[in-house]
This record gives structure tokens, C-alpha cells and sequence, in this order.
């Protein structure tokens, strides 16, 4: 299968690779001669394409992947379905919940998959599997933590950014649509735009979860718990990898509710850790696009969850704008 590739900055090269390692025929194109000629000198395997017009009118060419930055990717996106091509985007979608509703109007049988990578991710999908089992029960509460130094994109809020990543965990650990988003930020830098902000997101059985993020900590955090009515999932992704544990909350949260323990208690907590499979969660993505080409199949983030996502980080946006003094 020939898949294109548009946008060789830091996605575009890790696209282009794992595509080779898989035995796909790659044609890339982007903007700037002197970086494709540099990434074709790396990838020697792959077309050098004299445009993106190009790639949409070579026939044989199945499928695109959008890797360019995110007030392109409507345009692009309308391009490729226009010329009948299936789709992979990088995150976000798009830009605007006006923009998503458009895009999912105009997908007439194509494969789109928006590339929320931290959902193929082993640790994620394997909290996604022991929920499923009801290991911790119901999903009562969510508490995530994505904090960063740099880099900043000024085009865009830190909650559309970097936000996105746990709101899209977030609502596939959930498997339901949300009913409300409210948000707060601030501007850090002084420089008129969020760059730390809160997204508080709760469903119609009253689940919330709680997204802190920002780009101005020094300390890296990518972790956050699922608490049930059974117990707590925890997951982290530190310099050592991915950790999954489970956290059997059941006699405890009886207690509080039985009132009988209503002083603060600092016993040590017995945990459950979980072996995880092994893998590139990006070469899992790829695999997912090219075989859902192949069976006409639509993907786990497909284009109405991108569009859910986009909702619910735009909507967190427009409360956070209108509650926070920039």
C-alpha cells in the first residue's frame, strides 16, 4: 500500500519510518524544500513529492497522514476527502467545533482516524481492559496530571494543545459523551494566551475528571487514577516507562461511609502492579489505520471522537476565557 505523508517536523520522520518498517510505499511532501530533501536523504526508501497536490492525484496513493501543524489541518483534511483519500491527522482534529462538526459531515466513507496516540499506548489500553472488567467498578472520578518546561505553541491555548491528550483518555475510559466542561487558566508567561489551565469535564452519572496541565513546570508529570466504588487504577509514564496499578479501595471507602473512620489515616497502601505489553504506540496507531483501510472499517478514534474531543477542549477554552483575567 503507498501512503503519503505531509509535514516532516517532528511527527512527519517517526510516520515515515515506522510506514518502511512495515513494508508500506511512502511519498512525503513539505513546504520547505531543504527539510524534505533532508528527511529523503535519511529515508532514502521513501518518494519525494514536488507537492501535496501531487500526492492527492497519484491513483495509487490509498491513504494520507496529516502532520502539519493544527490551523492547517481542516484545509488538508478537506483536500484529502475531496480526492477520495483515507486519512490519518495528527491531534487535534481541527481547530474548532464548528471546523470538527464540518469534517463529519463531509467523511463519505473513508477512514478518518485522528492520531490521539496516548490511546494505543500498552499502559492506557491496558487500564482501558481492567476497566472494562469492572476491577475497580464504576468510574466515580478521574484525576490527571500533564505538566511540562516547553515548548510553547503560540498559535494555541496550553488546554486545545496539551489539553487534548487526557481529555481523549479520558473519554475513551469512560466510553460515554460528556454533559458539561467548565475550565480556568492563566497566562504564566505574560505573553495574552493560557499556558496552565484546569478542565473539570462530568457525565451524566455525575463521574468527573479533573485535567491540570501546563507548560511552565519543571516538573514532567504525564500520570492520573481512576477511583471506582471498588478501587483506584493508577498510571504513569516516568523516564523508566509505563506503570500500571491496581488499588483495592473497597474496605475503605465503607469505612468513610459507615463513618467510622473519619480521621486521616497514613497507612501504606497495598498495590497491584501490571505486567505490560511491549510496543511503539505510534506503530500501533499505523497498524490500526492500514487495517481498518484494508477491512473499510472505521478506527478507535475515528472522526466523531475527534470531533467529541475538539468539543470538549474548545468548550474548556471558552470557560477558561471567560473566567480568567489574561
Amino acid at each position: 500500500m503507498k501512503i503519503g505523508v505531509v509535514g516532516l517536523g517532528y511527527w512527519g520522520p517517526n510516520y515515515i519510518r515506522n510506514l518502511l518498517e512495515l513494508s508500506q510505499e511512502v511519498t512525503a511532501f513539505d513546504i520547505d524544500k531543504d527539510r524534505l530533501e533532508e528527511v529523503h536523504r535519511k529515508f532514502p526508501a521513501m518518494e519525494a513529492a514536488d507537492s501535496w497536490n501531487a500526492i492527492l492525484e497519484d491513483y495509487r496513493v490509498a491513504g494520507v497522514i496529516i502532520a502539519t501543524p493544527l490551523k492547517t489541518h481542516f484545509q488538508l483534511i478537506y483536500q484529502a476527502v475531496s480526492a477520495g483519500k483515507h486519512i490519518l491527522v495528527e491531534k487535534a482534529m481541527c481547530y474548532s467545533i464548528d471546523e470538527a462538526e464540518e469534517i463529519v459531515k463531509r467523511v463519505d466513507g473513508q477512514v478518518l482516524m485522528v492520531g490521539h496516540i496516548t490511546c494505543f499506548s500498552p499502559g492506557i489500553k491496558k487500564v482501558k481492559s481492567l476497566l472494562e472488567q469492572k476491577i475497580a467498578g464504576e468510574i466515580k472520578s478521574m484525576i490527571f496530571f500533564r505538566t511540562h518546561m516547553g515548548p510553547i505553541y503560540p498559535e494555541v491555548d496550553v488546554l486545545r494543545e496539551v489539553g487534548c491528550h487526557d481529555v481523549s483518555i479520558a473519554l475513551w475510559l469512560k466510553g460515554e459523551t460528556p454533559i458539561s466542561v467548565i475550565a480556568t487558566g492563566s497566562d504564566f508567561l505574560g505573553k495574552g494566551n493560557i499556558d496552565h489551565g484546569n478542565i473539570i469535564i462530568r457525565w451524566q452519572d455525575g463521574a468527573l475528571a479533573n485535567i491540570t496541565t501546563g507548560w511552565c513546570f519543571a516538573d514532567r508529570r504525564r500520570e492520573f487514577i481512576v477511583a471506582g466504588n471498588y478501587g483506584s487504577i493508577r498510571y504513569n509514564c516516568g523516564a523508566a516507562g509505563e506503570t500500571v496499578e491496581y488499588i483495592d479501595t473497597k474496605e475503605d471507602l465503607q469505612r468513610l461511609k459507615d463513618k467510622k473512620n473519619s480521621k486521616y489515616s497514613n497507612k501504606e497502601v497495598k498495590s497491584v502492579p501490571y505486567k505490560l505489553d511491549s510496543g511503539e504506540p505510534l506503530k500501533a496507531q499505523i497498524n490500526e489505520f492500514l487495517a481498518c483501510i484494508k477491512g473499510k472499517s472505521q478506527p478507535l478514534t475515528d472522526a466523531k471522537f475527534g470531533r467529541d474531543v475538539v468539543k470538549v477542549v474548545c468548550a474548556a477554552y471558552e470557560s477558561a476565557k471567560r473566567n480568567s483575567q489574561l
